[in-house]
């Protein structure tokens, strides 16, 4: 009777520790899929820079931001990789106060800025990510002055991890 219960114990500890290894494996493949999708979706855009002006792409990296926010929320990304993907998206999208004030209308797509509720009007989530709460200093956030990139880095984390805080809190149907 004893051998029974080591082999009946032995063989759940073995089914157990799969499971666990399946798990694993199966959340790295979804990390991966996932990730490399949002890269080649982004590539596939086109030219994406401050000055853009052309609807149709602005669109689709409005659509694409908003699906990779609902990643980073649901974890279907590494965090590493998401403040990373943050860090980008601070360079193109406008970020607002809670009283609607554009913060950093100079270093985002001004097209986008002058035209946001067009843009933003069916993705909530955007627009909750990136109205913040906290006070940034955005001229040394987007500074190119080397000696202040050490400041600049601590200054974008911080932009970066209120934002990341936001997109964590977010519930659509709230």
């Amino acid at each position: 009777m004893e051998i029974i219960n080591l082999i009946i114990s032995s063989i759940t500890a073995f089914a157990i520790v799969f499971a666990v290894v399946q798990i694993n494996i199966n959340r790295k493949q979804l990390f991966f899929s996932t990730i490399t999708k949002c890269i080649s979706d982004f590539r596939n855009l086109g030219e994406l820079n401050r000055q853009i002006t052309d609807s149709l792409i602005i669109n689709r990296y409005v659509d694409l931001t908003n699906e990779e926010l609902f990643y980073f929320q649901h974890k279907y990304i590494p965090k590493d990789i998401t403040k990373e993907w943050i860090d980008g998206m601070i360079d193109f999208i406008p970020i607002t106060n809670n009283k609607g004030q554009i913060l950093n209308k100079k270093y985002c797509i001004k097209y986008v800025a002058d035209n946001r509720s067009n843009f933003f009007q069916n993705f909530p989530r955007i627009q909750n990510a990136f109205e913040i709460n906290g006070t940034f200093d955005f001229d040394l956030i987007y500074s190119i002055d080397e000696t202040k990139r050490i400041d600049r880095v601590k200054e974008r984390k911080r932009l970066i991890n209120e934002i990341l805080m936001k997109i964590n809190e977010f519930d659509r149907f709230d």
